[in-house]
């Protein structure tokens, strides 16, 4: 894996943390962004 797709995986495990922490949420939005906002 590269670098950016390392930090991409670790976004997604903190969004489903934070989701799961709080009990609700969608992930959909969060989770498709996350390739997006890595890159830049």
């Amino acid at each position: 894996m590269t670098e950016l797709e390392l930090k991409a995986k670790h976004i997604r495990e903190l969004i489903l943390t934070a989701l799961a922490e709080a009990g609700s949420g969608h992930t959909g939005g969060s989770l498709d962004l996350v390739d997006f906002f890595t890159v830049l």
